[in-house]
């Protein structure tokens, strides 16, 4: 297909971390409200800069292939 495997796998690794931060499944969160006794709208207003960093990075990613191959 023309897709490098680590471009494929970075991508793949972000949006596997995205979905673990947002609800409905975000077991991260889950965690976070049965470590800490919170509430998990408590924790979402914590979360949203995290799932603003990882959906960001995810699309300069995909749109900049040299992004992976710099190091």
């Amino acid at each position: 297909m023309g897709v490098s495997p680590i471009h494929f796998g970075i991508i793949l690794t972000l949006g596997a971390m995205l979905g673990a931060v947002t609800p409905p499944v975000g077991v991260n969160l889950f965690i976070g409200q049965a470590i800490s006794g919170a509430r998990t709208l408590g924790i979402m207003k914590y979360a949203l800069l995290f799932i603003l960093v990882f959906l960001l990075l995810t699309v300069a990613i995909a749109l900049n292939p040299w992004l992976t191959m710099l190091f």
